[in-house]
């Protein structure tokens, strides 16, 4: 039987989650650092945040944007980059950090075909159901669905489909393509934190993995019915033994980060939403993530 984590949230933003044996921390959009012990393990890399007019243009990862990112982290190391899936906000600095940090890049068939021959051999193809260990962690990767964006855009411009060959940027920002999409069920010292880095819909998905702690990427949700955010709150977090839940993904991402992010339109109503429907289980404790 999990018993809930004492978490604790230091001035500089750092998240100590399962009695401070792990440290969380993250950077905007759905940019992430886990650490426990010696192991690093940063998710959905996103430093570069081009702006909303750059995307009339094609994109690529921005050098120095991501240097100053992995400063502010204060790595010089990591063991790994996961990616949940491969729309551009979540991978198009994936390939940038894992060379400079010297890391292996777990995620879909989509990252591996994105990769070319040039950066495949560091590129873990992963397989649903099967668990990778990843030095102090096991990483699960579970198959779930993206948001579904209003008037179907994203399926006018392919965006949840495959990546089916090699991406040298600059390219399209709607050649970042979804592939599939995963949640994550990390496990470390018999304590689990489930990630979320789309708040989709999936009926016939596995149900979701008892866990202590969840983060979830609210991103887009702003644009969805009350309807529609109480089916996903139910799929995300009843039925689980989740007690402290982190929102990730709900800040202003065109613009550069910085100390103060703003907000996505529709971010507080979302969180306001979010609270109601967690006070009637209340246990359960809804945390917006500091900037770190």
């Amino acid at each position: 039987m999990m018993t809930a984590p004492r978490n604790s949230t230091p001035e500089d933003g750092t998240v100590n989650l399962f009695d401070g044996l792990c440290s969380l921390r993250w950077l905007g959009t759905n940019c992430l650092l886990l650490q426990c012990g010696e192991t690093h393990l940063l998710i959905d890399p996103h430093f570069s945040r081009p702006s909303l007019p750059a995307l009339l243009r094609k994109i690529k990862p921005d050098p120095e944007r991501i240097r100053h990112g992995v400063e502010r982290l204060g790595l010089d190391r990591l063991d790994a980059v996961l990616i949940t899936h491969t729309h551009y906000d979540h991978f198009l600095d994936a390939f940038e950090t894992a060379r400079l940090l010297q890391a292996d890049l777990y995620g879909s068939e989509s990252v591996l075909r994105a990769a070319g021959r040039d950066q495949a051999a560091r590129v873990h193809a992963v397989q649903p159901g099967q668990a990778y260990r990843v030095g102090s962690f096991t990483v699960n990767f579970l198959p779930t669905r993206h948001l579904v964006f209003p008037a179907r855009a994203a399926d006018l411009l392919h965006m949840n489909e495959e990546i089916e060959q090699s991406l040298k940027p600059p390219v399209w920002f709607w050649q970042y393509r979804a592939g599939t999409v995963y949640n994550l069920l990390i496990e470390v010292a018999g304590h689990r934190v489930y990630l979320q880095g789309s708040a989709g819909l999936c009926e016939d998905c596995a149900a979701v993995p008892m866990a202590e702690a969840a983060v979830l990427g609210i991103g887009a949700l702003g644009l969805k019915s009350r309807a529609y955010l109480r089916r996903w709150y139910g799929q995300a977090v009843e039925n689980t033994d989740v007690k402290q839940i982190y929102l990730s993904h709900g800040d202003d991402f065109f613009r550069p980060w910085d100390e103060h992010p703003r907000e996505l339109p529709g971010t507080r109503r979302v969180i306001r939403n979010i609270r109601r429907l967690a006070a009637g289980r209340g246990n359960i404790t809804i945390n917006r993530l500091p900037p770190g």
